[in-house]
């Protein structure tokens, strides 16, 4: 996709962020989610995040999200890590849609990675609305703050959510599934509870997972197209989502790819 096309679709979004969740009904709209999508070879691309794409693609969400692990990293040498990026880029291109990101471990781990990363992609933390929803995205790898929401970020998260209401669909978005972690427990759980947050999104770990805690959706969604990590369980399985929201409903499908076809995948007869 190309930059003015990238940019005219993102004046579109902002310009239904304006809409009120509550005094209006906004139309019901879809956005994907995938992460960790690196094939454990550098410049080469997984065929199952190839796929996700090209399905994700054919079921037209308004935006997509990735969250994380787009690459192998974890090298000094800048000249290929900016190789890898462009292999990625090059997948990225694929997507019809917006995508968002939100770096992962291999994606920023040092401060000149994080350079790098913000070189090229901007921000890693931001938010935007979008039909009265509220979209959150964290990066939980900073350079000297990996696995912490602290500092600056911390400071911009509480007055981000400050701005939220009850009544409208807020989510929150990164790489690791930190929610299990004590400065999580004691800085952000307590916000997410207070502002009525529906859906926390991570992915890391290389599986689905689910769980609840004071209502809150809490789903891991790791299958875009690296290996699986051991023990294999029920949720190890490659896959992305497809999330629709409605009034008054959150609904989330997984998927795993290979199950989207393209009309034309029969021959006429």
């Amino acid at each position: 996709m190309n930059r003015f096309v990238w940019l005219l679709s993102f004046a579109i979004l902002l310009s239904y962020g304006a809409i009120v969740w509550g005094d209006t009904k906004p139309p019901p709209f879809s956005f994907a989610v995938i992460g960790d999508s690196r094939s454990g070879v550098r410049n080469q691309l997984s065929p199952i995040f190839l796929t996700s794409i090209a399905e994700i693609n054919r079921v037209s969400p308004v935006f997509a999200f990735h969250l994380g692990d787009f690459i192998e990293g974890w090298t000094q040498q800048p000249e290929i890590l900016q190789s890898e990026w462009d292999t990625f880029q090059s997948a990225l291109d694929r997507f019809e849609m917006p995508v968002y990101l939100a770096a992962g471990n291999h994606d920023i781990w040092d401060a000149q990675s994080q350079r790098i990363y913000e070189g090229r992609f901007g921000k890693t933390y931001f938010s935007f609305d979008y039909n009265g929803a509220h979209f959150i995205v964290l990066c939980t790898d900073l350079a000297g703050e990996a696995d912490l929401i602290t500092g600056d970020q911390l400071a911009w998260f509480r007055q981000d959510i400050e701005q939220t209401t009850k009544e409208q669909p807020v989510f929150v978005l990164m790489h690791k599934p930190l929610w299990f972690t004590k400065s999580w427990l004691e800085d952000i759980h307590p916000l997410l509870v207070k502002h009525g947050v529906d859906v926390v999104f991570a992915s890391h770990w290389h599986r689905y997972a689910k769980m609840t805690r004071d209502g809150i959706r809490h789903i891991v969604t790791g299958g875009g197209g690296a290996y699986m990590h051991p023990p294999l369980t029920k949720g190890s399985i490659h896959h992305y989502l497809f999330v629709t929201v409605t009034e008054g409903a959150i609904k989330i499908a997984v998927i795993k790819p290979g199950s989207i076809l393209s009309e034309d995948f029969l021959d006429e007869r």
